[in-house]
């Protein structure tokens, strides 16, 4: 980009219209107030020129030498098709301009923009180019070249390769009824623009002028000669009685070029709106053609601007014809691209009000209705995008998983589905986008059928709250006869050495003990679960926590597999919603384990034919996948024999995220999320003589991840975005300075904290020991080194950062457990004390590395190295290997990795029994 003076600092937003209208007032201009947005002039539009309403409104009082000079706020409904898109245009701008009434002296006009130009504003010359009409045909007329403006522009000594004529789209102004009205829409005259040239490295060849689209050219001043009005009766020009001549800017694009800005919506007064956006947004997996999530920021900060100043000068409510249209059409597109940029945050809207109103506090008055235009709109843009996804399924199933373009017209017109929604929903599925991708429907937002959500038909709604569905599950089971039991705590003495891990076997079979009636013995509960086997996929996974909460449903003693069956089936389908067609399930195909061959479980097969489960979506797996067996781990050393085959339900979120033509429940590629999982425990394991027994009181079990049936309720891409733990999110990512960190890492890191907090508050509640060595003490360590780590690489260093992620966990948690506020102080001390001695490992273990390289003067280190640091000096491999990365030193990955495994063997061989690796 070419560069301004030295000597002239960038101007603010404010700064450039404040020295506009200082430099005229000094030249005797008279200043006048901007109008409304909402001119009666232009009853189905808003005012989209600086000053022409005002004036003409003075039409018979103005005489020759009056000036007056203004600014003006616009808003342009025609550009919103480029928002997102250009670097230069905002739908809602701001146009300073100065008004000269009596025949145009071009001489005067031009030196006046030249030194407002280049001594006020500081614009380098040899940075501008200008243009002025070059003659043409005008409404059946042929006009002859403004050769006065270009004398005018050499006059001051401007090149003349530099001052460029145009023809008659570019260079001569016609008024038009969308502008001012019909009633004066007849003005015409020849115009002068003056372009800053950011480089030629920016253009688009050796033809490149102003005008062309590559941008290197910005157009930021405009001087129009006002000289001409078309006579309807005689259709042609004559010379206008009350000639004028108008001088405007974009006040918005001066500062972005003053500023050394890449564009608009980086200058100082929209610049931090941007970043409050980023805030909340996890935008797409991967980056689609049309859909890349800058142009989404783009377009919901550019509306939340119009949306602000419109409202403050008296907008209507959104709805049907007119401006209530226009209106509407904004907030549709911003919560378009809300969910195109992954934001379920229900304190969005607000926080970035609040942050606009800072910048613009005039407009405070318009917060509370911009509030309840979105919160009303945003129920009847839910329903519309709802059933115009059912609509698409629908088609897309009748036509063999192809569309055409009248199917997406029907879509768009019918519906009102926004085309980038169903562009997504399209790539989604891996159907071609070639036909939509140049489709330009006219886009009615008003649907012509509002129906209520249905989480059945749409991944996308926004479905029932966590607890919400908790309660649901409890309600379903109480409704058939089963007793409540309350959930144990994390510590039960059956599992010395960790924590409970899954739902409830533990309470159930003591409770079973105390009854012997059979109405007696069903049991429905929530139980909170631990898994430290999992905590080396969190980050990672979209479905995995280490701390999940588990509904279980168990039936003790001989039970109807049919009736097990479709319980379940109906409590999916009916209870909660979800579409058969979106479920698979799997059953267990019989096996050989421990030299005990199992056959097929054939009577859970045919129970789920019985229920009308499709033949392609059940599918029969091995033991590895469909064979429970408790082990000791998990239970106790005491509970570890019993066994049985198992059966799942899958839900599947598309073909989009397929892993290829075989693609089914079980693959990692995401595709199919695992929620519910019956057990049908009929054997134990007899360990002397190594054979599988039938239980005399055989029982089956009824689990559900409560997390994982949020997430795919609420339509969420991963377990993290739900509603009780998307806030956590959101705090972390507000907390965090770290910007070299690669998107994916950070993610990961952010997920990290989320999930680590949530299973350290929960486990502290129920009497965790603070961290240290061996057992739950070992654990806790691993959890909060993880956490502190987490904080180090995201930039996240205050005590206050961590107390406020802390009172955030409490406060979305504590309905759930009411004793968390205790909880709260003692973890606030187990971090206060890990971190004092995470600090002094890390400068320890620092030293070290600094200590060998200095002794060995090496630029590499090798993958044994790196592994002693972090096995025998706890020094955490992410900082490790950024430690490395800051002092360009050498190591391989896969050395690492090799040293590891040797590591492994190690341990195994000098244990004198199995170890688990992982804890």
């Amino acid at each position: 980009m070419a560069k301004m003076k030295s000597f002239r600092e960038a101007f603010s937003v404010e700064d450039v219209g404040a020295r506009f209208l200082e430099y005229y007032r000094r030249l005797g201009y008279e200043q006048i107030s901007g109008s409304s947005l909402l001119d009666d002039s232009l009853p189905m539009s808003f005012v989209m020129s600086a000053g022409m309403v005002q004036f003409e409104r003075m039409s018979g009082t103005k005489r020759d030498g009056n000036h007056f000079a203004l600014i003006q706020n616009c808003f342009r409904y025609f550009d919103l098709d480029q928002i997102g898109e250009s670097k230069t245009h905002l739908s809602l701008f701001q146009m300073p301009g100065a008004f000269d009434f009596g025949p145009a002296d071009r001489e005067r006009t031009v030196k006046q923009i030249w030194d407002l130009l280049t001594n006020v504003y500081g614009f380098d010359p040899i940075s501008l180019v200008v243009t002025y009409f070059s003659g043409g045909e005008v409404d059946g007329e042929i006009l002859p070249p403004d050769d006065e403006t270009a004398s005018a522009w050499q006059a001051i000594g401007f090149p003349r390769e530099r001052i460029i004529g145009l023809g008659v789209e570019s260079n001569f102004w016609r008024q038009t009824s969308r502008a001012i009205g019909s009633a004066n829409s007849r003005k015409r005259g020849p115009n002068t623009e003056v372009f800053f040239d950011r480089g030629e490295d920016r253009g688009c060849g050796i033809n490149c002028r102003p005008g062309c689209r590559c941008g290197r050219f910005v157009e930021f001043l405009n001087a129009l000669f006002i000289t001409h009005q078309f006579d309807e009766r005689l259709h042609r020009l004559v010379p206008m009685n009350e000639p004028f001549t108008e001088v405007v800017i974009g006040r918005e694009r001066v500062a972005c070029i003053l500023q050394n800005k890449e564009s608009v919506f980086e200058i100082d007064a929209i610049s931090p709106l941007i970043q409050q956006l980023r805030c909340f947004s996890k935008p797409l997996p991967v980056e689609i053609e049309g859909l890349e999530p800058l142009k989404f920021e783009r377009i919901f900060v550019d509306h939340l601007r119009a949306l602000l100043f419109l409202i403050a000068d008296g907008a209507p409510p959104p709805g049907k014809g007119g401006r209530a249209r226009l209106m509407r059409k904004l907030i549709r597109e911003m919560l378009t691209s809300r969910r195109l940029l992954g934001i379920s945050d229900p304190g969005l809207m607000r926080s970035m009000i609040l942050t606009a109103l800072e910048i613009y506090p005039h407009l405070s008055s318009a917060k509370k209705t911009l509030l309840d235009y979105l919160s009303e709109e945003s129920e009847r843009f839910e329903r519309t995008v709802q059933i115009g996804l059912y609509d698409l399924e629908a088609i897309l199933q009748r036509n063999g998983y192809e569309i055409n373009f009248d199917d997406v017209s029907a879509l768009e017109k019918k519906h009102g589905l926004p085309l980038p929604l169903l562009r997504y929903r399209l790539w989604q599925k891996n159907i071609a986008l070639e036909k939509i991708v140049q489709f330009k429907a006219y886009h009615d937002p008003e649907p012509q059928y509002d129906p209520e959500p249905q989480y059945v038909n749409s991944p996308s709604a926004v479905g029932p709250e966590t607890n919400e569905l908790a309660r649901i599950f409890l309600d379903y089971y109480r409704g058939l006869g089963y007793q409540t039991l309350p959930g144990s705590s994390l510590l039960d003495d059956s599992i010395p050495m960790s924590f409970v891990m899954s739902a409830g076997l533990v309470q159930v079979e003591r409770s079973a003990e105390a009854f012997t009636g059979q109405e007696k013995r069903r049991f429905v509960l929530l139980q909170n679960c631990f898994r430290h086997f999992d905590l080396d996929r969190i980050g990672d996974s979209n479905t995995h926590l280490s701390f999940f909460r588990m509904l279980g449903a168990f039936n003790i003693g001989a039970v109807d597999r049919l009736e097990q069956v479709r319980v379940a089936w109906d409590l999916a389908t009916k209870t909660f919603g979800l579409s058969p067609e979106r479920l698979w399930v799997t059953y267990f195909g019989g096996d050989d384990i421990l030299g005990n061959k199992f056959e097929s479980d054939l009577e859970t097969y045919h129970s789920w034919r019985d229920i009308g489960v499709q033949e392609e979506h059940l599918l029969s797996m091995d033991a590895k996948n469909n064979f429970w067996r408790q082990s000791a781990m998990l239970m106790g050393v005491e509970h570890a024999s019993k066994s049985g085959p198992n059966s799942e339900i899958f839900f599947d979120r598309g073909e989009y995220l397929r892993c290829g033509s075989g693609c089914r429940p079980g693959c990692p590629c995401g595709r199919f999320v695992e929620f519910l999982n019956m057990l049908f425990i009929t054997h134990f394991l007899d360990e002397p003589s190594g054979r599988f027994v039938s239980l005399e009181n055989p029982f089956t079990e009824s689990v559900i991840g409560l997390e994982r049936l949020a997430m795919i309720l609420q339509g969420v891409h991963s377990i993290y975005e739900i509603d009780s733990i998307r806030p956590l999110i959101m705090q972390i990512r507000s907390f965090s300075s770290s910007v070299d960190l690669e998107s994916k890492v950070r993610i990961r890191f952010e997920r990290i904290l989320a999930d680590h907090l949530r299973a350290l508050l929960f486990l502290t509640a129920d009497g965790a020991p603070p961290p240290g060595k061996g057992g739950r003490s070992f654990l806790m360590r691993r959890l909060m080194r993880e956490f502190l780590v987490g904080m180090e690489l995201l930039g996240i260093n205050s005590l206050s950062c961590f107390l406020n992620l802390l009172e955030q966990a409490v406060s979305l948690y504590q309905e759930t457990k009411p004793d968390m506020w205790n909880a709260k102080t003692v973890l606030m001390q187990y971090y206060s004390n890990e971190k004092s001695r995470y600090e002094r490992t890390l400068k320890s273990g620092l030293g070290r590395i600094e200590h060998l390289l200095n002794d060995q003067n090496i630029n590499w280190v090798s993958g044994r190295d790196i592994l002693d640091f972090e096995k025998k000096y706890g020094l955490p491999r992410p900082l490790l290997e950024r430690y490395l990365n800051k002092k360009r030193l050498i190591y391989h990955p896969k050395a690492i990795e090799a040293a590891e495994e040797l590591w492994k063997l190690d341990v195994l061989q000098a244990s004198p029994q199995p170890v688990n690796l992982t804890a």
